[in-house]
């Protein structure tokens, strides 16, 4: 349960750095996780649900989830496709020891999810962490390279 009220407050803790009025928290399901979803510990999988979000920005969402995959797998081709090469060189620095842990928490963007940005928060279920990052909604609607145009961590 700590973990759970830790995680969702990180959560809200982005939404008021980033000035996001609306960001739902919820526990998001595996994305890089390479276990299943009964293998996971029983205090976080007992809450999990559908990530929410207000703008409803889910092409942007998914493109981030693909970046967050070839990450946890390794895929550097995959990473440096859907990332500019700043998010790919702060990845690299941030290490990737964890990286097989990521799960979407929330996702928001404005009115209209296919203009502008969207920011889509992952919890490292290892370590706690939050990562935030900034997904172009054109590029990433369109199917464009490098989509992800900034990570950041905190925690």
């Amino acid at each position: 349960m700590r973990i759970t009220i830790r995680n969702r407050a990180a959560a809200l803790g982005i939404a008021a750095a980033t000035g996001l009025v609306g960001i739902g928290v919820a526990g998001g399901p595996a994305l890089a996780s390479t276990t299943s979803e009964a293998e996971q510990p029983a205090a976080k999988t007992s809450l999990a649900q559908q990530p929410q979000s207000a703008g409803y920005p889910k092409v942007s969402a998914e493109y981030a989830d693909r970046m967050v995959r070839s990450w946890g797998a390794g895929d550097d081709s995959g990473v440096r496709d859907r990332a500019s090469q700043t998010v790919v060189d702060d990845l690299a620095a941030h290490g990737d020891e964890h990286a097989t842990r990521w799960h979407r928490i929330a996702a928001d963007t404005g009115e209209d999810p296919k203009v502008g940005t969207t920011h889509v928060a992952y919890v490292n279920w290892d370590t706690d962490e939050v990562m935030t990052l900034r997904v172009d909604n054109v590029r990433s609607n369109e199917g464009d390279a490098q989509a992800v145009r900034q990570v950041r961590f905190h925690g």
